[in-house]
C-alpha cells in the first residue's frame, strides 16, 4: 500500500541518519583497537636467530654458540574472529532495540578492521514451520519430520531442544550489497521493538506523533517472535561452530 511505501522510505532515511551518527563512535573504536593492537604486538615482539652467520661474531665461535644474526619478530595481531549470539526471547522485548544497535556498531567496527564475524539470534520459536493454514492437511496427517527435524538420540547423549533455531542475521561472508540489506533488516527489527516502548510511553506523556510512521511498517517475519531462552542448547551448538 502507499502508506507502507511512505513508512518504508522513512525507515531507509532513518537508517541512513543512524548510520551517519554512529560512524563517529565506530571510528573511535577502530582507533582505540589499532592503538592497543600495536602496543600488544610490540610487547610480544621477540628476537630470534635468523640462521645467517654474523661475521662480527665469528671470532667468538670457540666459546660462544651464538654466532648468528638475529631478527626481531613482531606478531601481526590479525588472529581475531567474533561470534555473537543474541538472546531472542521474551524478556529481551524492551531491551532488543538497544541490543541490536550495539550489535550493528560491532559489525561496522569488525568490517573496518577486517575481523571476520558471524551473528546469530537464538530462539526456539518454530511457528514458521507449523503453519497448517497453508496446507490442505490436518495436523495429524503430517509427518513429524515435515514440521521440524528430530535427531535420533543414543543412550547417554545430551539432548538439545528440537525447536532450537539460530538465525544467521549477518556475516562477514556477505557481499557489500548483502551486508547493507542485512543491516537495514536489522534496523527494521530494532524499530519494530522500539514501537512497544514508544506506545507505552506515549500513553503516559503528552508526546508528538511524529513517529507514527513506524506503525505502518510490516511486522517481523513468521518465526521471529520472541519465545523462550534455549541458552544451554546454543552454547552446545556454538562449541562445534
Amino acid at each position: 500500500s502507499n502508506t507502507y511505501k511512505i513508512a518504508y522510505n522513512r525507515l531507509i532515511a532513518d537508517w541512513k541518519k543512524y548510520q551517519q551518527s554512529t560512524n563517529k563512535a565506530v571510528n573511535y573504536m577502530v582507533k582505540e583497537f589499532e592503538m592497543k593492537k600495536a602496543a600488544a604486538a610490540h610487547s610480544r615482539s621477540k628476537q630470534d636467530k635468523s640462521g645467517i652467520i654474523d661475521p662480527l661474531k665469528l671470532h667468538s665461535y670457540k666459546y660462544n654458540d651464538d654466532i648468528f644474526k638475529r631478527l626481531t619478530i613482531t606478531p601481526d595481531g590479525k588472529n581475531h574472529g567474533l561470534m555473537m549470539f543474541i538472546d531472542w526471547s521474551g524478556s529481551m522485548g524492551d531491551k532488543l532495540t538497544a541490543t541490536i544497535h550495539q550489535l550493528m556498531n560491532l559489525t561496522m567496527f569488525c568490517r573496518k578492521v577486517g575481523i571476520p564475524f558471524e551473528v546469530y539470534a537464538f530462539s526456539n520459536n518454530t511457528s514458521y514451520k507449523t503453519d497448517y493454514s497453508r496446507w490442505e492437511l490436518k495436523k495429524q496427517d503430517l509427518d513429524e519430520n515435515d514440521l521440524f527435524p528430530k535427531p535420533k538420540y543414543q543412550e547417554g547423549d545430551i539432548s538439545v531442544d528440537t525447536h532450537l533455531v539460530l538465525f544467521n542475521l549477518i556475516s562477514s561472508k556477505m557481499s557489500a550489497k548483502e551486508y547493507d540489506t542485512g543491516m537495514l533488516n536489522l534496523y527494521h527489527l530494532s524499530v519494530l521493538y522500539e514501537r512497544y516502548i514508544y506506545r507505552s510511553r506515549r500513553s503516559y506523556q503528552n508526546m508528538d506523533y511524529s513517529d507514527d510512521w513506524k506503525y505502518d511498517l510490516h511486522d517481523a517475519p513468521r518465526g521471529y517472535d520472541l519465545s523462550s531462552t534455549p541458552l544451554n542448547d546454543t552454547i552446545m551448538a556454538a562449541m562445534k561452530m
